[in-house]
């Protein structure tokens, strides 16, 4: 298969990243065309690319679920900060996907917050009740 034709495959449906052989599942291009079209198909981009941050953006971009990212990522609070402000997907269970770490971010937590402060609040650190920030 060439190139071209595996780009006409991902753009027919995202999905078909997965019959590809591993040189064109770490194609950039080819990958990128394929989350456009379907974010699942991030799961079967090639390890390298699975650990690559552009491609982890681009892929939050089209709406890839928060728990396919990888633990890197999941402790990246830049990252976490885009996914919270821009991914239409339901950040429910935000908190329990992210790094122990930044559990405790106030950032992180008034940003995720803001999606639906009622529904959110047994979500999030109680140290956070008392600080004026969060009730404003």
């Amino acid at each position: 298969m060439t190139r071209e034709e595996a780009i006409e495959l991902v753009k027919q449906h995202g999905l078909n990243l997965g019959k590809l052989s591993s040189k064109f599942r770490n194609d950039k291009e080819i990958v990128k065309l394929a989350i456009a079209d379907n974010p699942n198909s991030y799961g079967y981009l090639s390890d390298t690319l699975l650990q690559d941050r552009e491609i982890a953006l681009h892929a939050i971009n089209h709406g890839l679920a928060l728990n396919e990212l990888s633990e890197e990522f999941l402790a990246d609070k830049e990252l976490l900060l885009h996914y919270l402000k821009t991914s239409p997907r339901n950040t429910y269970h935000f908190m329990r996907y992210i790094s122990d770490e930044l559990k405790d971010d106030a950032d992180l937590t008034f940003e995720f917050l803001k999606r639906d402060p009622g529904l959110h609040l047994n979500e999030i650190s109680g140290k956070f009740f008392l600080q004026s920030r969060f009730y404003r």
